[in-house]
């Protein structure tokens, strides 16, 4: 279990990254922004899978948490390590 709330974290914090970089497309190669964007959801698509996983929700309100709730999800991680 330690496992899957330490994979979550580690998701969300990529997830995070990539979205920083995405959104910097004004700054950086289109490329570069769109290949961030893609990381993006991908990184999503594996939070919602491992929400699914742990606590049996449909896919579509999985991915909704992952995307609106990632902060939320650290903090309770933060507090059940």
């Amino acid at each position: 279990m330690n496992e899957k709330l330490n994979e979550l974290k580690a998701l969300i914090v990529e997830a995070d990254k990539a979205q920083e970089t995405y959104l910097k497309f004004d700054e950086i190669d289109e490329s570069k922004s769109d290949e961030a964007y893609e990381e993006y959801w991908i990184h999503l698509k594996k939070i919602a899978s491992l929400i699914r996983g742990l606590i049996n929700v449909d896919e579509n309100t999985a991915l909704r948490m992952a995307i609106h709730k990632k902060d939320e999800i650290v903090k309770l991680l933060e507090r059940a390590a």
